[in-house]
């Protein structure tokens, strides 16, 4: 009896790995003892026993009671009709804190003897009706574990009783034989197993009764077994048999198919270092870390002149040796050195290449390597070609330096990080240098600051450091240049530099003061000049006038600026006569540019510097360079660009030569108030194009080729209403060409002109994963 007690209602409450169980029990007044809800776990009332456990184990921290022990303790949570006591504490068997939470209703004046005495009751019960729950759910954990483990195994499994009927099964073994959903159960027999294995062709081309018996009456031998088992579809089933007490046997299933083929790739490979080993140009001898001759093959014998029969694995390395040594007639002492220090090769980790002249005459390189757990491996090389030709070499480079030390032209040669790698006798009398102010090694930049330091460059009325960046610059450029230097001594040398192969430079100074080399020079160019054809000539004319206005520009203002006719420097006047001096500068440069690109192409000398670049960013930028010049006519200068464009692969100089030549020439040939569009598209399968489209004065269809021609222009003679050189189309339809590309022209006189850039699609990078910024519009 739960003495002072009307009502009672009990929960074990625990914290288990972060999760709150609980088991209810329920008595009345009368009951002997508790017994367990319908349900076990959280029922009625599970939210107001979550909220008092929770109570309940902050008032344990709080009162400082979680360590105490038995008699239990009982504390009041919470008073109401149902009062509410916890008792503790209840040690868990796994090491988590655990309480009663008791509900009852009794005596007002609080838990006397008896009340306490039914709560450590209620207590004891409700522990062991949750222990018990506890070892339920243990062995149901257990079992599904391993039927968990069973599932997922990497191998078939078939558990058959001694009648050979199948027990259990897993889910690999009916994937790896592929049997129909529900053909597999317990109690299905072997034999018809077999039966569905053989109809399916799963054993060949066989004899169906013959072979099922046989297979049935292997199983009456009841011994265990392994054997491999290849499969039609080429799959190889590792298939183990074992014995169970009381009969039956269990039967796994392992695909090895992986193994084998890495067996017998291993052994492809075996075969194929033996080929090797046999047919290489090179003698090679294995020690073990035993001193025993592993591996040799014949280049070995044959080029030490050792027999046949001599060797064999096995074979003491020290056996060799003392072959050796008796069979070059060393004497005792001779031998017993030559031996020891070999041994002693099989303890060394390290070694350095050697070289070794046989008694033939034959130099060879001897490498030897350590081997994993000693020993090692040595290779020979027969080298003497090589050594034949090094002091072939040799000769010919002293014949070579004597060559270049005699001749007449200075020779400066720089290796690729610009380092002095070679220079003559010429070179040294030509530039007054001495032996302790050149060395081999030295950089270009030292050499040069002794040039600056001596005067060398004082004719270039600008800081040393500039002049010496500028020839640094033009070294690592790369290319071939030529340019004549005046030296302070009144001196004029020719300077040629070249690119060599592999990077750096070879450099030749020659001087050309005497009269008869530029007499020469000059005949050479009254030659070229006689020869040239009609539309360099007409070019010619045009070039002069198009230089003579900018030079006009430039002699006039810098007369006006020396003579001071405005007045002292400081009127701000000159300002606008600078600027003006400068402009004209910058279209001299760029004319000459012009003429110096278009010259390459001609030569095959064009140089390329491709990347990877945003097409619609390098025509923004070619828009920025027009602008003024179109809002000064007051033209709409617009463009078409699409907002994401694939990264485009070209050289970005030579495309904004292009789109600016275009831009310039259809500025140029619109009037006022006319427009300019460039527009930017590509269709899948299609080249890319750019088109600059222009409502100006247009052209004939007759005047196309002739405005596509190099020095021509559609326009001719000295008094052209419009300026130019006529290199802007030749020179952007060159660039484009460079480019694996084209222009096309479509024009009508009064109408307006259409240029068509076409590109190689190929020149798209396909691979490129970031977005394209958005372009500018105009």
């Amino acid at each position: 009896m739960l003495t002072g007690i009307c009502t009672l209602s009990c929960a074990v409450v625990t914290e288990d790995k972060g999760r709150c169980a609980a088991a209810i029990m329920e008595a009345d007044a009368s009951g002997d003892g508790l017994a367990p809800a319908a349900a076990v776990g959280l029922a009625a009332g599970e939210n107001a026993i979550l909220h008092d456990a929770a109570q309940a184990f902050g008032a344990m921290e709080e009162f400082g009671l979680e360590g105490e022990e038995p008699p239990y303790v009982i504390h009041e949570v919470a008073t109401t009709d149902f009062r509410t006591a916890w008792v503790w504490p209840l040690a868990g068997d796994r090491g988590e804190r655990l309480g009663i939470l008791v509900r009852f209703q009794a005596d007002p004046s609080g838990p006397g003897e008896d009340q306490r005495a039914a709560l450590g009751q209620a207590a004891g019960l409700a522990a062991m009706a949750i222990q018990h729950r506890r070892g339920e759910t243990d062995r149901a954990d257990r079992g599904d574990m391993l039927k968990t483990v069973v599932e997922n195994v990497n191998q078939g499994i078939a558990l058959f009783d001694k009648e050979f009927r199948l027990l259990h099964f897993n889910s690999v073994y009916q994937s790896m034989y592929d049997f129909p959903d529900g053909f597999l159960k317990p109690g299905r027999s072997y034999a018809d197993m077999l039966r569905h294995l053989i109809a399916r062709g799963e054993y060949g081309d066989v004899d169906a009764d013959s072979f099922l018996q046989k297979r049935l009456n292997s199983l009456d031998q009841g011994s265990e077994w392994r054997k491999l088992r290849h499969r039609p579809d080429g799959t190889v089933i590792a298939v183990y048999r074992k014995n169970l007490p009381g009969g039956g046997a269990i039967v796994t299933f392992t695909d090895v198919t992986a193994e084998m083929r890495l067996a017998m790739k291993s052994q492809r490979n075996a075969n194929l270092l033996e080929t090797i080993v046999t047919n290489i140009d090179h003698g090679i001898r294995v020690i073990d870390g035993n001193g025993c001759l592993v591996l040799w093959n014949q280049r070995y014998l044959d080029m030490f002149g050792h027999p046949d029969h001599l060797m064999r694995k096995g074979m003491p390395y020290a056996e060799l040796l003392h072959y050796v040594a008796k069979r070059e007639r060393m004497n005792r002492g001779e031998a017993l050195e030559f031996v020891n220090s070999r041994l002693a090769l099989i303890e060394k980790t390290e070694f350095e290449g050697t070289t070794l002249t046989l008694a033939n005459g034959a130099t060879v390189w001897i490498h030897r390597a350590a081997m994993p757990g000693g020993g090692f491996v040595a290779t020979y090389t027969d080298i003497s070609k090589l050594v034949r030709a090094e002091t072939e070499l040799a000769r010919k480079s002293d014949l070579l330096t004597t060559t270049v030390d005699n001749i007449n032209q200075g020779l400066l040669v720089l290796d690729a990080g610009l380092n002095v790698a070679l220079f003559n006798q010429a070179y040294l009398r030509l530039m007054r240098l001495t032996t302790d102010e050149i060395k081999l090694g030295m950089s270009y930049g030292d050499l040069l600051r002794i040039f600056a330091d001596n005067g060398e460059f004082a004719a270039e009325k600008c800081p040393p450091e500039v002049s010496i960046a500028r020839r640094l610059r033009l070294a690592r450029a790369g290319g071939i240049r030529h340019n004549v230097h005046h030296r302070p001594n009144g001196t004029i040398v020719s300077v040629y530099r070249k690119p060599m192969p592999g990077g750096g430079r070879i450099i030749a100074f020659t001087d050309i003061t005497d009269l008869k080399q530029v007499e020469a020079e000059l005949v050479k160019a009254r030659d070229l000049a006689e020869t040239a054809n009609r539309a360099k000539t007409e070019f010619l004319a045009n070039m002069s006038h198009e230089l003579r206005t900018p030079l006009n520009t430039i002699i006039g203002f810098s007369e006006i600026m020396e003579n001071g006719v405005m007045g002292p420097i400081g009127d701000p006047r000159y300002n606008e006569y600078i600027h003006s001096i400068n402009e004209s500068g910058n279209h001299l440069l760029s004319l000459i540019n012009d003429i110096l690109d278009l010259s390459k192409i001609e030569v095959g000398k064009a140089d390329m510097e491709e990347e990877s670049l945003d097409l619609v960013a390098t025509i923004d930028s070619c828009l920025m360079f027009v602008r003024e010049q179109a809002e000064s006519k007051g033209l709409a200068l617009e463009s078409q660009l699409p907002p994401h464009f694939p990264p485009f692969r070209g050289d970005r100089r030579r495309l904004k030569q292009i789109f600016i030549n275009l831009l310039q020439n259809a500025v140029k040939f619109t009037t006022p108030g006319g427009s300019v569009t460039i527009s930017l598209g590509h269709e899948h399968g299609a080249p890319i194009h750019v088109i600059v489209k222009d409502n100006g004065i247009g052209m004939s269809a007759a005047d196309i080729p002739r405005a596509l021609e190099r020095f021509s222009q559609v326009e001719t003679g000295l008094h052209r209403k419009f300026e130019g050189t006529g290199l802007g189309l030749p020179l952007a339809r060159s660039l484009a060409q460079l480019h694996g590309g084209d222009i096309e022209i479509e024009s009508s006189v009064g109408i307006g002109t259409t240029v068509r850039v076409t590109l190689p699609e190929n020149r798209i990078v396909e691979d490129a994963k970031a977005p394209r910024r958005a372009a500018a519009r105009g």
